[in-house]
């Protein structure tokens, strides 16, 4: 019992690092893409996925929300994933929305694990366990990551991220998939 306890415990710990890891980055890119706006650094390459925290007051109603995402939504559904996962991100890169924003991203994710772009995936993923902590995606795009850790070979990673969604979500649907999944790695 003390051990399964302690299991529980570091793949608590292994999440918190995790999230501390990505924000951490997320700040480094944030300041090389501030820097390379500085004439003393002209040859510096902006990370596209930053938008300098600057949202376009205009394109912020519901109305286009709905729009696009219903659009991007639609495009999805007809296997569009180009222009879905263009959609997505042009919602989360131009919208304050606690729900679509996650979800949109959570999307991308899902097209770019389509694609086999695993970096993509983990990236959005994180993000929203990073940025969304509270939304009701949360636990799958936790279960996500320990199913991306697996498919590269990261297996203490990915059974630490499994214990950590049936540790902290036992009733999400996340969590019975991830216990699932542990029995089959023991």
């Amino acid at each position: 019992m003390k051990i399964q306890e302690l299991e529980e415990e570091i793949a608590r710990l292994r999440s918190e690092i995790e999230s501390q890891s990505f924000k951490i980055k997320k700040l480094e890119e944030d300041l090389v893409g501030s820097n390379s706006t500085n004439s003393e650094y002209p040859n510096q390459n902006v990370n596209t996925r930053n938008n300098d925290g600057f949202k376009f007051e205009g394109l912020n109603d519901q109305r286009s929300l709905d729009e696009i995402y219903d659009n991007a939504l639609k495009n999805l559904n007809n296997k569009n994933y180009s222009d879905s996962y263009n959609e997505f991100k042009f919602i989360v890169d131009n919208f304050d929305d606690p729900d679509k924003v996650p979800l949109s991203a959570f999307w991308m994710a899902e097209i770019s694990m389509n694609n086999n772009d695993l970096e993509d995936a983990l990236f959005n993923f994180l993000f929203i366990t990073t940025s969304f902590p509270d939304h009701w995606r949360i636990p799958l795009a936790h279960k996500k990551i320990g199913d991306i850790y697996l498919v590269q070979n990261r297996v203490r990673e990915a059974e630490s991220k499994y214990r950590f969604v049936v540790s902290k979500y036992p009733s999400s649907p996340a969590a019975s998939l991830a216990l699932q999944i542990l029995e089959n790695m023991e």
